[in-house]
């Protein structure tokens, strides 16, 4: 598998992120700050 592609789904994911906050990293630690565990299907 082409390496520099398997990032491609987080780095959309961070642009999409970014461009519907004001302020993302706010954002970011308001997501910590709830205390909700998150599912990570692997």
């Amino acid at each position: 598998m082409y390496k520099e592609a398997s990032y491609k789904p987080y780095v959309i994911a961070a642009m999409i992120f970014l461009s519907k906050f004001q302020l993302p990293g706010q954002a970011l630690k308001d997501l910590e700050k709830r205390g909700k565990q998150r599912h990570y299907d692997e």
